[in-house]
């Protein structure tokens, strides 16, 4: 047996850990067509890394393999001899269901009946134990959560199927299903469909014969028995065992008619299901026919991979959710790294922090992306200190002088470290005075940085509770927001020597208010798209798109969304998904990930924590061994804790 590893190129066990592992196995493929098996498993590798959602977990996916040369083949059945095997009368009876032929994993067609009792010819399947035997006693996958997919070496037969038979019992128990399928033309496809089923829980999305289903509705999060919007809330909302009905509701747009397709005769269409002719194939809707019935049960889109694989190479919005579901749980996104402590200034405690990610030449000429932290108290110190390439985020040597302190800066509330003209700098904001001031960090003698004021509005030139920065276009602009009377003003930042102008809000027209009483205003790119997250201490919560700037859409707003009392909340971008945390001091730390198109905000996991958290901010390496991406907390002004290590 030889284990083989098509993705990522630089395989370690502590990385696959933390990813979803895909081992491909071959069945029936005699010695001498090993390299036959690997050209097949490298194809299938990257095909699979060009469909999404795969495409934006490559850095949490893994597609390996193992081989076994077989003694004997079904490479030379043709079309029509797919059922064979059941003809035969060794001892005067038919083989059993579960007959294993004698190729490594026992993989024969016509493995399963339908109603009328009659094998299907395309059902392939074999002994799912021995599989999973040789998954568990591969050195390289002990411990890691895999899903198995068999290739079988047949080209003229199109077959597939997931599950497989159970014997001899193994000690480790039941085991999840495996996938099966020949290598004919279409197999990587088919592939992709039978790991929606064994690795990610999805139902078919076929019909077949007639009748209607009448059951329960299905536990598969890609069907559904509900005909309408609301009521895939309400389904939601009264079993509360399905999320994917809450994310259906919100990507189905309310115009969009429910049953969006229906299957007046009750017999299988096919692909030919007509739709309703105001909207397109892509739109996420009810369409009636899934789970192998024509009619009584209901799927996401027209078409998807878990359809027809072959006319729609792609999964429907709702099958994407899903799969990233369980990459987020894999993931893990309370893990947490090093912890570091920081030494206090003079007097009290840092009570800020940002981050600058700074590009520096090493000392090879290679340029390279290094954070620089800084740190402030309420007394107006500051330290700025760069950190090596390392996992744990080692602080180097303070860069600044010691007991530096920011002129005109005691009292700011708020630190937006930003690039402005190609200058690193620090954008101010205070609360009680009303003050916006703009830091430059320059050089100084003795290879040290110092904080030189280029800007200050002065006392009361600021009138806003809240700021925050975010790019629109390529450019940098700066969100004001009062939350007492709801003003806003969003100003275009292109000099660090003068005040940001403003191009939209209520400066401009009074009617340009939002809501008031949110106590966080913070800005993230969800799809590259700026959008800014608003919460206020009752829970509500609020997602409202930048683009353009002040007059976007608001695609999800929901009253008690969250608990009460988030203090620090902040937005990073890993793998493609937007993920917001946040903080209240004292009590709790959650992790979301933000829905696609900014449509909803969900917690994927919640903490219990005493500690004083002050401050949170994202953090990126590109060390040597591939890219490094840490969030980092300000504990009760002391030490540093790196959470969300991603390698």
């Amino acid at each position: 047996m030889s284990f083989y590893v098509a993705h990522p190129p630089g395989f370690t066990k502590k990385r696959a850990e933390r990813s979803i592992n895909i081992v491909l196995l071959g069945d029936g493929f005699f010695p001498h067509r090993e390299a036959v098996f690997l050209m097949h498993v490298d194809s299938f590798a990257r095909r699979l890394l060009r469909t999404a959602p795969f495409n934006r977990f490559q850095d949490y996916l893994t597609v390996s393999c193992i081989f076994r040369g077989a003694k004997v083949s079904l490479a030379h059945l043709k079309p029509g001899q797919e059922c064979d095997w059941r003809n035969q009368r060794p001892n005067g009876q038919p083989p059993p269901d579960d007959y294993e032929f004698g190729t490594p994993y026992g993989a024969l067609f016509c493995r399963t009946r339908n109603a009328a009792g009659e094998a299907e010819r395309e059902s392939l399947w074999g002994n799912k134990n021995k599989v999973w035997a040789d998954v568990a006693t591969e050195p390289s996958l002990v411990g890691l959560v895999c899903f198995p997919l068999v290739l079988v070496d047949n080209d003229q037969l199109s077959g597939g199927n997931k599950g497989g038979f159970t014997k001899p019992a193994l000690p480790m128990g039941q085991l999840p299903d495996v996938g099966w399928l020949s290598i004919d033309p279409g197999w990587r496809l088919t592939a992709m469909h039978e790991l929606g089923h064994s690795a990610f829980g999805l139902a078919d999305e076929y019909d077949s014969g007639t009748g209607r289903y009448t059951g329960a509705d299905p536990a598969s999060p890609n069907i559904t028995t509900v005909n309408t919007r609301q009521k895939l809330i309400d389904q939601w909302r009264a079993t509360r065992h399905k999320g994917s009905l809450r994310v259906w509701h919100s990507l189905m747009k309310p115009s969009t008619p429910a049953p969006t397709a229906i299957n007046p005769g009750c017999v299988s269409q096919g692909d030919q299901q007509p739709e309703i002719a105001v909207i397109g194939s892509g739109e996420t809707g009810l369409y009636e026919g899934a789970h192998q019935w024509p009619c009584g049960v209901f799927r996401a889109n027209h078409r998807c991979m878990m359809r027809n694989q072959n006319t729609r190479p792609e999964y429907c919005p709702v099958c994407e959710w899903t799969i990233e579901e369980k990459f987020a749980a894999t993931i893990n996104p309370l893990h947490a790294g090093q912890t570091v402590p920081l030494a206090p200034p003079a007097f009290g405690l840092w009570t800020h922090m940002w981050i600058h990610h700074e590009v520096k030449p090493d000392h090879q000429g290679n340029e390279k992306l290094r954070p620089l932290y800084g740190f402030y108290n309420q007394s107006g110190r500051y330290a700025v200190r760069p950190a090596s390439n390392t996992a744990g985020g080692d602080l180097e040597a303070e860069v600044t002088a010691p007991g530096s302190v920011i002129s005109n800066g005691a009292g700011w509330s708020t630190m937006l470290p930003c690039e402005i003209a190609n200058d690193t700098c620090l954008i101010a904001h205070s609360i009680s005075f009303q003050r916006l001031a703009i830091y430059r960090l320059m050089d100084a003698p003795g290879n040290l940085r110092v904080l030189t004021e280029t800007f200050d509005s002065g006392v009361g030139g600021y009138p806003f509770t809240h700021a925050a920065t975010f790019f629109s276009k390529g450019q940098l602009h700066l969100l004001g927001y009062h939350a007492l009377t709801g003003a806003i003003d969003i100003a275009h930042v292109a000099k660090n020597s003068v005040r940001p102008v403003t191009v939209f809000g209520t400066l401009l027209d009074a009617t340009r208010v939002w809501p008031t009483g949110f106590s966080n205003v913070t800005t993230m790119f969800v799809d590259n798209v700026p959008f800014v997250l608003r919460h206020n201490a009752n829970g509500d919560v609020e997602l409202e798109s930048l683009d353009p700037p002040g007059a976007g859409p608001v695609p999800f707003a929901r009253t008690g969304h969250w608990n009460p009392g988030a203090t620090f909340v902040t937005a990073y971008v890993s793998a493609g998904r937007t993920y917001v945390c946040r903080s209240s001091i004292g009590q709790y730390r959650a992790f979301d990930r933000v829905w696609p198109g900014g449509r909803g905000i969900e917690a994927l996991a919640r903490e219990q924590r005493a500690d004083l958290t002050f401050a949170l901010a994202p953090i990126q390496y590109l060390p040597t061994g591939g890219p490094f991406e840490a969030l980092v907390a300000l504990n009760g002004g002391t030490e540093l804790q790196f959470l969300n290590v991603k390698r």
